[in-house]
C-alpha cells in the first residue's frame, strides 16, 4: 500500500475479495478450522483496512471494499470525515474455476436452479458491483453492503454441497 501511495496519483481504492467458507457446522469446527476461517474472512481484511485507511485519508479520500458488514460500517464511520468511503459487496455463489471444480457440473446446475436470475454469477458480475461502488456514481454511498446474489436471498439459501 505504501508503495502504491508513493506513485504519482497514489491509489484511490482498495478491494478485498478473499473469502471462503468451510462447509462444516460451527459446532463441528476445531480450533484450526476456526483460525483458518478467521484468517481467510476477517483477519486479512482488518489488516488491509488498518494499513490502507490512513493512506487513503492522507491522500484526501478514496474507497475501500471489504466483505464484512459490521467492519464496513465501523470503518465508514471512522474514515468518513476524511473523505474515505467504505462499502461492501456481499456476493452469492460465484462460478470461479475453483468453485466450479469443487461443485462439479451437477452442483453448478443445482445452484443455477436455485437462483432466480438463472446461472451462477461469474466474476465479472461481482466486478460490476465493485466498479460502481468505487466510481463517482457512488460518491455519497458509504457503510453499505450491496447484495449481489442473483436474487437467492429473496428466495432461500443455496443448496448444500453433496456429501
Amino acid at each position: 500500500f505504501a508503495e502504491a501511495a508513493a506513485q504519482p496519483g497514489g491509489f484511490g481504492a482498495v478491494v478485498d475479495i478473499i473469502g471462503m467458507a468451510r462447509f462444516k457446522l460451527l459446532t463441528d469446527m476445531d480450533d484450526a478450522d476456526l483460525a483458518w476461517q478467521y484468517d481467510i474472512v476477517l483477519g486479512h481484511a482488518i489488516l488491509a483496512l488498518q494499513v490502507a485507511g490512513p493512506l487513503l485519508a492522507a491522500q484526501g479520500g478514496g474507497a475501500m471494499r471489504a466483505g464484512l458488514i459490521s467492519l464496513v460500517r465501523s470503518t465508514a464511520v471512522e474514515h468518513g470525515p476524511s473523505g474515505v468511503r467504505v462499502s461492501a459487496v456481499a456476493a452469492g455463489a460465484v462460478c470461479t474455476p475453483r468453485v466450479g471444480g469443487m461443485l462439479g457440473e451437477a452442483g453448478v446446475q443445482r445452484n443455477a436452479e436455485a437462483t432466480p436470475l438463472g446461472p451462477m454469477a461469474l466474476p465479472a458480475d461481482i466486478a460490476g458491483a465493485l466498479l460502481f461502488l468505487m466510481s463517482g456514481l457512488a460518491s455519497y454511498v458509504t457503510g453499505q453492503t450491496l447484495l449481489v446474489d442473483g436474487g437467492v436471498a429473496c428466495k432461500f439459501s443455496y443448496p448444500p454441497p453433496p456429501t
